[in-house]
């Protein structure tokens, strides 16, 4: 196993690049001088060549090195990220001693990502990244699975444990937020109010995706529709109520799929009232007006927005940020210490 890597910024010491002269190969053969005047030998990728795949699934996003350094970045699709270079670099630490890295480049010499070189001869893994983060395998030593998020997940609970183990509510939740084969993780906490975050890991690539402060302030909640990637941002203060449904984890973060705003009876309305704004499937506009007032999954049962929002079922709306269903550091180690999860 190799330690856990650095992102290595360009410009930083005294660095010798040793770049593959692809177009002339006599030149490879006859060692060069660096800017220092030390001799060393041209760089050799053949230990490099293949395709690397993050967290060593076969189903995430890869990038491909030949040996002559070129390199293509692929998505989980196989889409082309970006086409580039891997070059050996030299650097000199503050203490006199030399580190060597290999970091790529794309083709308009923006830094990408980079780690450092490998002390075993025949080694099938790197970690780049500021704190090792991101993790490649060579193919011949993947799977089609990814099981890298219960990794990434440990961690960021164990901080979160470590800020909130003395608030009076705090836990952890997994859920199948979106469609995807992996939960997401819902950290819970705050000493009085209760804030919340969200992390996700599509296709290899770990982030968090939604956070919020202060819910129980004012009738502030969460809800969710599991695997639609839907999350209901609720309100409710003084009998006036308004409810947006959004997609964290999408494209377009912030768009606004639904708008409900409810007024009952004895509120700022001396009627019961409820208004319903939603984009429909082609991307139109439709709004609705009740002047009575109805649930939520009534109400928009009503609308007929199932198709705009492709809920089968919209009564199966759950809360998010209540205490049901939390689990403790513990319990969530050992789910994710079974297989199958």
């Amino acid at each position: 196993m190799i330690a856990a890597m650095a992102v290595f910024p360009t410009g930083c010491g005294n660095i010798v690049q040793e770049q593959a002269n692809v177009g002339e190969p006599e030149k490879q053969e006859d060692a060069r001088e660096s800017q220092e005047g030390e001799v060393y030998e041209p760089a050799d990728y053949r230990a490099l060549a293949g395709d690397w795949y993050i967290d060593g699934a076969l189903s995430n996003g890869h990038i491909s090195i030949d040996a002559q350094g070129n390199v293509v970045s692929y998505g989980y699709e196989d889409d082309v990220n970006y086409e580039g270079k891997i070059v050996r670099e030299e650097s000199e630490n503050p203490d006199g001693s030399r580190e060597v890295s290999y970091n790529i480049y794309d083709d308009g010499g923006e830094f990408v990502i980079g780690f450092f070189e490998p002390e075993e001869k025949d080694f099938y893994e790197f970690y780049t990244g500021q704190d090792g983060l991101y993790h490649y395998v060579r193919s011949d030593h993947c799977t089609e699975t990814d099981d890298g998020w219960k990794e990434y997940y440990r961690n960021i609970a164990g901080d979160w444990e470590k800020a909130h183990e003395e608030d009076s509510i705090h836990g952890y939740k997994l859920l199948y937020l979106n469609d995807d084969d992996i939960p997401e993780l819902v950290l819970i906490g705050c000493p009085e109010w209760t804030c919340l975050e969200i992390y996700t890991y599509p296709h290899g690539e770990a982030s968090k995706v939604y956070s919020a402060q202060n819910l129980g302030v004012d009738g502030n909640g969460l809800s969710f529709y599991e695997k639609t990637g839907f999350l209901v941002a609720g309100k409710w203060n003084a009998g006036i109520g308004e409810y947006v449904f959004f997609k964290p984890m999408s494209e377009d973060p912030d768009k606004v799929y639904c708008r409900v705003d409810i007024a009952t009876e004895g509120g700022l309305s001396q009627a019961g009232s409820t208004d319903v704004e939603y984009i429909g499937p082609e991307g139109e506009e439709h709004t609705a007006h009740y002047d009575e007032e109805y649930d939520i999954p009534d109400l928009l049962e009503k609308s007929s927005i199932e198709e705009a929002l492709g809920i089968a079922d919209l009564s199966a709306l759950k809360r998010l940020d209540s205490e049901d269903d939390l689990i403790d550091f513990t319990a969530l180690t050992d789910l994710l210490d079974r297989n199958g999860i």
